[in-house]
Order: structure tokens, then sequence, then C-alpha cells
């Protein structure tokens, strides 16, 4: 039965010994983590023993193989000239709402946003036209 590794380990110049991958020792690599090495040459480098139980060999991958696609919210992927500039009435409320760009402040009701009164939305609506 092989030695499967669990991490990336190296030789040492004389193969006489294993470091792990870093270690200013490090002059050949044995292999990386889920490499199998014969048991005899596990056991002359002190690895034996030191292999996991099987099912707890290698951890799972965060995503375990799945990708999703990024999730775009309103303001993302947006053109630059329809961001809001940051000379816009109230563009610190607006942004902290969650409205990024021209076009979303114009498809909100800006007085929902907690600080944007009838005269900020009136500012925000001439700025708009």
């Amino acid at each position: 039965m092989a030695h499967i590794l669990t991490e990336k380990l190296w030789y040492t110049a004389d193969k006489s010994a294993v470091v792990p991958d870093g270690h200013p020792d490090a002059a050949f690599l044995l292999g990386t983590a889920g490499y199998d090495i014969p048991d005899a040459e596990a056991e002359r480098l002190g690895l034996k023993g030191a292999t996991p139980p099987a099912n707890k060999k290698m951890p799972a991958p965060e995503n375990k193989g799945f990708s999703f696609p990024p999730e775009v919210k309103d303001s993302e992927g947006a053109n630059d000239s329809d961001l809001l500039p940051d000379d816009f009435p109230a563009v610190d409320l607006l942004r902290g709402a969650g409205l990024m760009t021209v076009t979303a402040v114009r498809n909100a009701d800006v007085t929902k946003i907690k600080g944007i009164g009838k005269a900020t939305a009136r500012q925000i609506a001439e700025v708009l036209v």
C-alpha cells in the first residue's frame, strides 16, 4: 500500500530527510498533497503513521466543484458615465441606499430614503432633468 502525502514536501539536498514547503533546506520536490509514495520510502523518511484516516485525507474544496455566477446588482456592470458623480446631491445617502447609478436614482422614490426630504428630492430631480 502506498503512503499519501498530506502536504507539499521537499527532500533535503542529501535526500535523507523531508521538509515542508518553504523550508530553507528544501532542495528536491518529493511531492504535493495527494501524491502517493511507496511505504518503504515513507518509513525511511519517518512519514509512516502521519497518514490521516481514509475519509480525512484531503479537505474538500470550499465550493466542492460548483461555480456560481456572481450576483450583479443594479450598479455593477454600469458604464462609468451612468455612475453617480461625487458632487451629486445627497450622493452619500443615495449610495448608502444602494443607488449607485443615475438610472437607479431615476427609477427610485428617493423620498423613501432616510435623510432625503422634499427639498433634497427636488434638488435631485433638477439634476436629473
